[in-house]
């Protein structure tokens, strides 16, 4: 449950199309100034809170990285990532989606790898046209290792696997480029490619309060 008051409530519905809705005078919630919020997950609301305040998504946390076989991995990082991910597409804040975007594409250069779960997490809780899916679909067609990719495309979403075939059709009968790793490719794509703002909205990146 959150309460609003006046200094947080045109900070919380200018951000988020979900508070903006909820927030209206005609409905309850706007009356009383109370949304209910079950099925939100508290660390991930924390972390979007922050993000409104600070223009700062701190997902990683100290401790994160664990070894497993011998190998490490931030699967708790990812796993927080993911809830973020799905609490901004319930939120409907554009900006906050765009700026997990921007730190997977972090995440996946620093570790030079992607989690194969990663087209689940954005399959779910994007639309049809969204430009993130677009990374997932330019990351495996150009850096997967085509014997990895066909060994575990039966857990891929099915529109993924759609999205894999169109794309690859004008390539069939010559071939896909391939970028060396996955860092050559993040390297070299202008990030906005992968945002949902369109080329009508400014950035989140030059809006007044983000500095890079």
């Amino acid at each position: 449950m959150l309460r609003c008051t006046d200094s947080h409530e045109n900070l919380l519905r200018s951000n988020s199309s979900f508070f903006d809705k909820a927030l209206k005078k005609e409905w309850k919630e706007g009356q009383d100034r109370v949304v209910d919020m079950p099925d939100a997950d508290n660390e991930a609301f924390g972390i979007w809170v922050k993000w409104l305040y600070t223009a700062l998504v701190f997902i990683h946390k100290e401790g994160d990285e664990i070894i497993k076989d011998g190998v490490q991995t931030n699967s708790r990082e990812w796993l927080r990532w993911s809830k973020c991910y799905a609490l901004g597409d319930f939120l409907q804040d554009t900006d906050f989606m765009n700026a997990l975007i921007d730190v997977v594409t972090e995440i996946i250069e620093e570790a030079n790898a992607q989690p194969v779960s990663l087209p689940n997490y954005i399959y779910s809780h994007s639309t049809e046209n969204s430009a993130h899916r677009k990374l997932v679909v330019d990351i495996l067609l150009r850096c997967w290792d085509r014997t990895a990719y066909a060994k575990t495309v039966v857990d891929q979403p099915q529109e993924f696997l759609y999205d894999i075939l169109v794309n690859m059709a004008p390539h069939l009968g010559t071939s896909i480029q391939q970028a060396s790793d996955v860092k050559a490719l993040l390297n070299t794509a202008d990030l906005c490619e992968y945002h949902d703002h369109g080329p009508d909205q400014p950035c989140y990146r030059i809006k007044p309060g983000f500095k890079f």
